[in-house]
This record gives structure tokens, C-alpha cells and sequence, in this order.
């Protein structure tokens, strides 16, 4: 990635941004959703991919947003 990146969620959607662009995305307009201790994929369909290194969240960020993933309904793949 060239440009820093804002990410932000809650109970109904995920956000993210740079200087140039950015967009908002409904919890059910997603595939599925991975993750592991370096990373946490959100799939747009099974072979497109919005990856989230785990190092660039705090540890209370990453575990809200597992846990608004484990609330939305979305499948874990």
C-alpha cells in the first residue's frame, strides 16, 4: 500500500480511508471474514480481499473488531 490507511467499524459496518479515497461497507455486503495472530482478511467475495495487519492495531482494537465481526453475522471462513 503507497498511503496510510484510517480503518473505523461498529455494529453495522466497516470504513476505510487514505487521502485519495475512501468508502464504507455493510457487515453483510461481505463474504467472510479470517483471522489469525498477523492478520485479519475481509472478504469481498473468495478470491478479493481487504487484508488488516494485526500489528497496526492496538490489541483492544483488534479484539473489537473480531468481535463486531463474531456479532455481524458474517461467516468465518
Amino acid at each position: 500500500m503507497q498511503h496510510p490507511v484510517t480503518a473505523s467499524w461498529d455494529s453495522a459496518t466497516y470504513s476505510a480511508s487514505t487521502k485519495a479515497i475512501s468508502g464504507t461497507t455493510a457487515w453483510n455486503d461481505y463474504y467472510g471474514w479470517a483471522a489469525d495472530e498477523t492478520i485479519i482478511l475481509l472478504f469481498q467475495s473468495p478470491v478479493l480481499f481487504q487484508m488488516l495487519p494485526r500489528h497496526a492495531l492496538t490489541a483492544e482494537e483488534a479484539d473489537d473488531l473480531l468481535t463486531h465481526l463474531a456479532q455481524s453475522g458474517l461467516r468465518r471462513l
